[in-house]
């Protein structure tokens, strides 16, 4: 046990962070963010939370703190109120989530932020719009060096207080493997809440908008619901898209009323060292393909991605937009392309990614960096706030957690959040031990795109979600 000022830091056995999460993984408030070794993406670290000191939800009408409702406000400023509560240092040579929030951000907390003509139709105005817990104690995973720990801070207790913290967390780990598949996990079938044609109208209502000058690109989706039997098989489904589809900025989080499994490849912007270089960082990703058949397929589809006008245009649009909003809080001529249009590959799809990065200015934290980008552009398009109206006109359903971010925000002022797309968010039904599943996919519309090709690059995203639920989609 080692104390680097008031810190806790319990060295435990490396593990799969899922196997090690799966005690807990039906627990309120357990949260676990995870990276799957070797993943295109670039994550390193993997993060379990259980037991949060303070817990924050935001709906449409109200904000609740510890299940009680009275805060007012921006949620966006009471989330930097509860987390400038408790400011710690960042001790050098460990993971960098080191204690905070972790949680989402959904895709309507934009009305916080712009006012837009016309909204989405919410399904439920009472299901969260955010939610985050704190937490003074998690396991942190470092898959690159092999090593785990349990971190613990003394904030709201006293430090042997905090060393039994983190030995309880640490004995609730599991040490042993999940099945892949899941067994007894029975097949679901999705709908969508577009047909084919009217989601190839949609891209041709969009793509009229662009040719009238109104925009340059937007991002249109199509919705998936079903249901499946259990809770249980909410956790099965996440640890069977893990498997298929191995990412960098996964996700399950537990919160009363909502439960969300991430599979995305996407950062949406991260804060580094903020008390030294306070790099901010973003990965937006535009172009799709499918993977090939077989090996020199494969390499022909790459290739072809990498070649596609339409698709490197679609790319370079949105980095200019991550530019820009990165330049409302960076140093003037810090922001930088560090990556254009590279080829990362996922067990279903190849993606352009490209990297932006800036310094961000002194004075402005995790908090500004997220509101300066929110929504990220790759889900909205160019210009953002136009193409948020056209979406919503188009849309009709309320995106939710879809398209908004997951993540965490450190006591620290340290901060990594992905886009959630390939996002499932699952909902209790009313007296039934069924759960509601919905899940969104989509892309991004051009001047050059093909209504059918956009279809179909919209069902290819999906594919692994269609192949854990061992269904075809409707």
């Amino acid at each position: 046990m080692l104390y680097p000022g008031d810190l806790v830091v319990l060295d435990i056995p490396y593990r799969d962070p899922v196997a090690a999460f799966q005690p807990l993984a039906h627990e309120p408030f357990a949260q676990l963010l995870v990276s799957a070794p070797g993943a295109a993406g670039g994550g390193q670290y993997s993060f379990i939370v259980a037991t949060p000191v303070d817990t924050l939800i935001a709906t449409k009408s109200r904000i609740e703190t510890q299940g009680r409702a009275g805060a007012t406000g921006n949620p966006f400023e009471v989330l930097r109120a509860r987390l400038n509560a408790a400011p710690v240092p960042s001790i050098p040579g460990l993971p960098p989530f080191q204690g905070g929030a972790v949680g989402f951000f959904g895709y309507e907390m934009l009305h916080h932020l712009e006012t837009l003509r016309g909204q989405h139709r919410r399904q439920d105005p009472d299901r969260p719009d955010m939610a985050f817990g704190f937490y003074e104690c998690v396991a942190a995973f470092d898959h690159q060096r092999r090593k785990a720990y349990v971190l613990s801070w003394p904030l709201t207790c006293t430090k042997p207080e905090a060393e039994a913290r983190a030995r309880a967390l640490a004995d609730h780990l599991g040490s042993g493997t999940v099945s892949h598949p899941p067994s007894g996990l029975p097949p679901a079938v999705p709908r969508s809440n577009l047909t084919r044609q009217a989601y190839e109208t949609a891209v041709d209502r969009v793509m009229s908008h662009i040719f009238d000058g109104d925009i340059y690109q937007a991002n249109i989706s199509q919705n998936f619901t079903t249901e499946i039997a259990t809770p249980a098989h909410a956790f099965d489904l996440f640890c069977c898209l893990n498997a298929l589809s191995p990412v960098s900025y996964g996700a399950y989080l537990n919160f009363p009323g909502l439960t969300l499994a991430s599979n995305s490849p996407e950062r949406f912007v991260r804060f580094a060292d903020p008390r030294g270089v306070r790099r901010a960082e973003s990965r937006p990703i535009k172009g799709t393909i499918a993977r090939g058949a077989n090996v020199q397929e494969d390499a022909a589809q790459a290739q072809a991605l990498g070649a596609s006008e339409k698709d490197r245009a679609e790319n370079i649009m949105i980095v200019d937009l991550m530019r820009n909003d990165l330049s409302k809080v960076c140093e003037d001529d810090s922001v930088r392309v560090t990556g254009m249009c590279e080829i990362e590959s996922y067990t279903a799809i190849h993606h352009l990614v490209s990297t932006v990065t800036g310094t961000v200015r002194p004075g402005k934290d995790a908090i500004d960096l997220v509101t300066a980008c929110f929504p990220g552009g790759s889900i909205t398009g160019a210009p953002k706030v136009r193409a948020m109206e056209i979406i919503a006109e188009q849309e009709g359903l309320a995106r939710g957690a879809y398209c908004g971010a997951i993540g965490y925000l450190g006591f620290d002022g340290a901060m990594d959040t992905n886009i959630a797309i390939r996002t499932l968010s699952f909902f209790p039904i009313p007296h039934s031990t069924a759960l509601e599943l919905s899940f969104g996919v989509g892309g991004g519309i051009t001047a050059r795109s093909e209504p059918a090709a956009e279809y179909e690059e919209s069902l290819a995203k999906a594919a692994a979600f269609f192949k854990a639920l061992g269904a075809v989609p409707c």
